[in-house]
């Protein structure tokens, strides 16, 4: 199964670095799961990103309508919203701030104290406080369906 996803305003904007994304997602196994990947047009290739790879995406700080996504050893500018991934990838994305997308499979832990949210790279990433809830006990269930 491929799904597209494609803007028409984005259309014009190939040279502009990273222009859109075009969400891909393959059935395996024989259950059925759905392997989620985000294919990522730059000026210059097309980059195949499993979204198991992801560690956070963040509004850009300088471009608007433009998110920073960001792996272990790069990060991707790309022009689309937070609302828009996070209801394409709830599941593995979740809202941690109202400027930032968290892998929930990436947190080591959750410090209190500091608002932050330790990710397997031990990057602190910040949350907000009405989130704190939520996000605890999404992890704490991610945490048992690896049992």
């Amino acid at each position: 199964m491929v799904l597209f996803y494609h803007s028409g305003r984005f259309n014009d904007r190939l040279g502009n670095g990273v222009s859109f994304l075009l969400f891909y997602s393959m059935l395996i196994g024989e259950g059925g799961l759905i392997m989620p990947f985000l294919m990522i047009r730059t000026a210059k290739e097309w980059i195949k990103l499993p979204l198991d790879q992801v560690y956070d995406i963040t509004s850009h700080p300088d471009k608007a309508h433009y998110v920073r996504i960001k792996t272990a050893g790069k990060s991707y500018d790309v022009l689309d919203s937070l609302s828009r991934l996070e209801k394409e990838y709830s599941p593995v994305l979740v809202r941690c701030h109202r400027n930032c997308l968290v892998n929930l499979s990436k947190i080591r832990e959750i410090d209190v104290e500091k608002k932050a949210l330790i990710l397997e790279s031990n990057r602190p990433i910040a949350f907000s406080r009405r989130r704190y809830q939520e996000l605890r006990q999404l992890w704490l269930n991610k945490g048992e369906e690896i049992r």
